[in-house]
Protein backbone atom coordinates (compact mmCIF):
# COMPACT_ATOMS: atom_id res chain seq x y z
CA UNK A 1 0.00 0.00 0.00
CA UNK A 2 2.91 2.63 0.52
CA UNK A 3 3.92 2.39 -3.01
CA UNK A 4 0.40 3.51 -4.09
CA UNK A 5 0.21 6.13 -1.47
CA UNK A 6 3.68 7.39 -3.20
CA UNK A 7 1.90 7.06 -6.58
CA UNK A 8 -1.22 8.83 -5.37
CA UNK A 9 0.81 11.99 -3.44
CA UNK A 10 2.91 12.22 -6.80
CA UNK A 11 0.52 12.51 -9.29
CA UNK A 12 -1.33 14.82 -6.85
CA UNK A 13 1.58 16.70 -6.84
CA UNK A 14 1.58 16.87 -10.59
CA UNK A 15 -1.88 17.84 -10.81
CA UNK A 16 -2.33 14.32 -12.24
CA UNK A 17 -5.88 14.39 -10.37
CA UNK A 18 -7.53 11.35 -12.36
CA UNK A 19 -4.34 9.05 -12.09
CA UNK A 20 -4.17 10.85 -7.70
CA UNK A 21 -8.29 9.85 -7.55
CA UNK A 22 -7.61 6.27 -8.83
CA UNK A 23 -5.14 5.54 -6.29
CA UNK A 24 -6.46 6.88 -3.36
CA UNK A 25 -10.00 5.01 -4.02
CA UNK A 26 -7.29 1.64 -4.68
CA UNK A 27 -6.03 2.61 -0.86
CA UNK A 28 -9.77 2.81 0.47
CA UNK A 29 -10.66 -0.33 -1.45
CA UNK A 30 -7.81 -1.87 1.21
CA UNK A 31 -8.25 0.52 3.73
CA UNK A 32 -11.64 2.05 4.14
CA UNK A 33 -10.77 4.20 7.27
CA UNK A 34 -7.70 5.65 5.84
CA UNK A 35 -7.67 8.73 6.31
CA UNK A 36 -5.02 10.73 4.31
CA UNK A 37 -7.01 8.49 1.53
CA UNK A 38 -10.14 9.84 2.20
CA UNK A 39 -9.26 13.41 2.65
CA UNK A 40 -7.61 13.37 -0.37
CA UNK A 41 -10.25 11.81 -2.27
CA UNK A 42 -12.37 14.81 -1.15
CA UNK A 43 -10.01 17.58 -1.91
CA UNK A 44 -9.80 16.14 -5.32
CA UNK A 45 -13.29 15.66 -6.06
CA UNK A 46 -13.75 19.49 -4.77
CA UNK A 47 -11.18 20.61 -6.75
CA UNK A 48 -12.63 18.82 -10.08
CA UNK A 49 -16.28 20.19 -9.16
CA UNK A 50 -15.34 23.62 -9.04
CA UNK A 51 -13.41 23.02 -12.16
CA UNK A 52 -16.53 21.71 -14.23
CA UNK A 53 -19.41 23.87 -12.73
CA UNK A 54 -23.11 22.41 -14.02
CA UNK A 55 -23.94 25.40 -15.57
CA UNK A 56 -21.02 24.81 -18.09
CA UNK A 57 -20.93 23.98 -22.29
CA UNK A 58 -18.67 21.20 -23.37
CA UNK A 59 -17.91 21.05 -26.64
CA UNK A 60 -16.17 18.18 -28.80
CA UNK A 61 -13.53 19.73 -30.49
CA UNK A 62 -12.01 16.62 -32.66
CA UNK A 63 -13.45 14.39 -34.80
CA UNK A 64 -15.49 11.37 -33.59
CA UNK A 65 -13.67 9.16 -36.39
CA UNK A 66 -10.21 10.42 -34.93
CA UNK A 67 -11.26 9.60 -31.13
CA UNK A 68 -12.62 5.64 -32.72
CA UNK A 69 -9.65 5.08 -34.44
CA UNK A 70 -7.42 6.41 -31.00
CA UNK A 71 -9.29 3.54 -28.54
CA UNK A 72 -10.22 5.87 -25.57
CA UNK A 73 -11.21 4.25 -22.73
CA UNK A 74 -14.94 3.70 -22.20
CA UNK A 75 -15.94 5.81 -19.90
CA UNK A 76 -14.69 8.63 -21.97
CA UNK A 77 -16.78 7.00 -24.86
CA UNK A 78 -19.97 6.98 -22.83
CA UNK A 79 -19.73 11.31 -22.61
CA UNK A 80 -17.85 11.49 -26.27
CA UNK A 81 -20.82 10.15 -27.81
CA UNK A 82 -23.22 11.99 -25.97
CA UNK A 83 -21.19 15.14 -27.19
CA UNK A 84 -21.11 13.82 -31.15
CA UNK A 85 -24.94 15.54 -31.09
CA UNK A 86 -23.67 18.73 -29.97
CA UNK A 87 -22.42 20.62 -27.46
CA UNK A 88 -24.04 19.99 -23.63
CA UNK A 89 -23.86 21.31 -20.26
CA UNK A 90 -22.23 19.49 -17.43
CA UNK A 91 -25.22 18.81 -16.05
CA UNK A 92 -26.68 17.30 -19.13
CA UNK A 93 -24.31 15.03 -19.92
CA UNK A 94 -23.96 13.66 -15.89
CA UNK A 95 -27.56 13.47 -16.44
CA UNK A 96 -27.45 11.82 -19.81
CA UNK A 97 -24.50 9.63 -19.01
CA UNK A 98 -25.36 8.24 -15.70
CA UNK A 99 -21.99 9.05 -14.29
CA UNK A 100 -21.68 10.19 -10.85
CA UNK A 101 -20.53 13.82 -10.57
CA UNK A 102 -17.11 13.03 -9.71
CA UNK A 103 -16.62 10.39 -12.02
CA UNK A 104 -17.67 12.44 -15.06
CA UNK A 105 -15.33 15.03 -13.93
CA UNK A 106 -12.48 12.66 -13.92
CA UNK A 107 -13.32 12.19 -17.81
CA UNK A 108 -14.09 15.70 -18.61
CA UNK A 109 -10.44 16.62 -17.05
CA UNK A 110 -8.51 13.68 -19.10
CA UNK A 111 -10.75 14.80 -22.36
CA UNK A 112 -9.82 17.70 -21.98
CA UNK A 113 -6.06 17.43 -20.96
CA UNK A 114 -5.90 15.49 -23.96
CA UNK A 115 -7.51 18.36 -26.10
CA UNK A 116 -10.49 16.25 -27.11
CA UNK A 117 -13.13 18.44 -25.49
CA UNK A 118 -13.39 22.22 -24.78
CA UNK A 119 -15.24 23.41 -21.45
CA UNK A 120 -16.78 26.52 -21.24
CA UNK A 121 -18.80 29.40 -19.21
Amino acid sequence: MRELLERAESAYAEDDLPEARDCYRKILLESPDHALATRALGEIDRALAEHFREDMTVSLIVSLRELVEAGRPSRDAVVISRLAAGPMSVRQLREHSHLSSPDLHVVLFRCAADCVVSVRK
